[in-house]
């Protein structure tokens, strides 16, 4: 009663036998209901990770059934008629037993799912977050560049001109020190990273 994984066991033509407590909570039916379907029965709603619908045939149970082995971690989702979906992972065993079928357990998985596509959010985030802020420096860098390498060439420029008092080759010099040093940092901001 308090086993905590989900048990059904078929025949050999795939008619579900027994069901643990377990099973019928995690699959939302009774054990009636469990006996009046097959394995690989249409009222399965199953989808697969990626959220289409799984075929019957690839059911672990049905693929334990078929291929006479163990078939193991299958992810598996299990949609109720109201929308929601049990994340189970399903390992199915062949039973040796005569008019037996196939022994099959199954676990929810429902939480680590949610938080793996809650991860999948935060990487997509990051990685939104990551170009949107490559974008930026690289604009930063051109918007500092451009004016900067401007006011170095007329600094030059006016430097060659030969009528400059000391007072103004000094304010020039400063000016020069000053973008070189400018130009020094802006050198030193890394690149963004393209992706």
């Amino acid at each position: 009663e308090a086993f905590p994984l989900g048990i059904t066991i078929t025949d050999k033509e795939g008619q579900i036998l027994e069901a643990n407590r377990e099973a019928e909570r995690l699959l939302g039916l009774s054990s009636e209901e469990h006996h009046r379907r097959r394995l690989d029965s249409d009222a399965w709603h199953i989808i697969k990770p990626d959220g289409s619908p799984m075929a019957p045939e690839e059911y672990a149970g049905t693929r334990a059934m078929r291929e006479n082995k163990l078939i193991e971690n299958v992810e598996m989702g299990v949609t109720s008629e109201k929308g929601a979906v049990v994340w189970l992972s399903v390992t199915a065993a062949p039973i040796p037993l005569e008019n037996h079928g196939v022994a099959i357990a199954y676990g929810d998985i429902s939480a680590r799912k949610r938080l793996e596509e809650e991860l999948q959010h935060v990487r997509e985030n990051a990685d939104l977050t990551q170009q949107v802020q490559c974008e930026k420096l690289e604009a930063m860098k051109n918007n500092l560049h451009k004016p900067l390498e401007t006011i170095m060439e007329y600094t030059n420029l006016l430097k060659s001109e030969l009528n400059l008092s000391d007072t103004h080759r000094e304010c020039l010099e400063t000016i020069e020190q000053n973008g070189t040093w400018l130009q020094d940092l802006i050198a030193t901001l890394p690149d963004p990273i393209k992706s």
